[in-house]
This record gives structure tokens, sequence and C-alpha cells, in this order.
């Protein structure tokens, strides 16, 4: 593990794909997303959270407009 898991994560590879394969039912989209997110830093990912909650506030807004 201790060399599989950075290998992993340096091809940005997803542990469950490889590990549980059959339970990986993510979106391309979510699974990219996802793995940007896991290569920020703890200070990134603070920083990001604002950031995301306004633009999903925003974007579910604008979807339930008539």
């Amino acid at each position: 593990m201790g060399t599989l898991y950075p290998l992993i994560r340096l091809l940005k590879i997803d542990a469950r794909d490889v590990f549980t394969p059959e339970l990986s039912h993510e979106s391309s989209t979510k699974r990219a997303l996802r793995v940007q997110m896991e290569s920020c830093t703890e200070q990134e990912a603070a920083a990001l959270i604002p950031v995301v909650e306004t633009i999903l506030k925003t974007l579910r807004t604008k979807n339930a407009e008539p």
C-alpha cells in the first residue's frame, strides 16, 4: 500500500476503480471534479469551500427559475 497508493495518486486514478471497480458508478464529470479537489492542500480546500457554495447556490437558483 505504501507504494501503490502514491502511484494511484500520481496517476490521478480513483482508488475505488482499482480496489472496488464494481462500486464505481460515478460520472466522469464528478470524478474529474473530485480528483481536482483531492489534489488540493487543506488551505486551498478551505479557500474553495465558500466559492463552491456560492457557485452552487447561484446555479441552483438559476435552474429553479421558471
